[in-house]
């Protein structure tokens, strides 16, 4: 009987805990004390085709058809210096919906994507305007003079699930068109 004890104290102490900790851990963070690792490449596949991107500056509003009517589409993507799997994952997987359904509007500017390292100090002006601190994913609809940020949340459902994600982020933009009146 003396063994029910020490499994509970091994299942609280070390068990738990080793399941909990990276849930806690931060995308792209060192889970160590010692220097920083390299990432862990992912398997080939629409990441590898993605450039580090620049530091940016909020996306750019589309020329008015007429004095105070600006109506736009913003897809902003924040993530870390350091990037895990998923992070990488995400935006491919935004790029190459946005490419594949998207791509006149894309064109024309009334659908803008951008990528943003929150980590970078010379992106303080478009984090501080999202509230963004990690991996997050923003549609902002400009309408007129009006402008409206919503934080999509459930993609982080869909990482791995291909027809999943690229489900959501159709739904959500063509929401956001409609939203536009576009």
């Amino acid at each position: 009987m003396k063994s029910k004890p020490k499994l509970c104290l091994f299942v609280t102490a070390i068990l738990i805990p080793a399941i909990i900790m990276p849930t806690f851990i931060g995308c792209g963070q060192p889970t160590s004390s010692g220097p920083p690792q390299a990432n862990p490449q992912p398997p080939p596949s629409a990441i590898d085709n993605i450039p580090p991107p620049p530091a940016v500056e909020p996306p750019p509003i589309a020329e008015p058809e007429s004095p105070g009517e600006v109506n736009q589409v913003n897809i902003v993507y924040f993530h870390r210096t350091r990037r895990c799997r998923s992070c990488l994952y995400s935006e491919a997987q935004t790029r190459a919906t946005l490419d594949k359904y998207f791509a006149e509007q894309l064109a024309s500017g009334k659908i803008t994507f951008v990528s943003v390292d929150v980590q970078d100090e010379n992106n303080a002006t478009i984090i501080e305007k999202y509230g963004a601190y990690g991996p997050q994913l923003f549609i902002t609809v400009l309408k007129g003079n009006t402008e409206s940020i919503e934080e999509v949340k459930v993609f982080w459902n869909f990482i791995g699930d291909d027809d999943g994600f690229s489900n959501l982020i159709i739904d959500k933009v063509n929401e956001a068109l409609e939203d536009a009146g576009l």
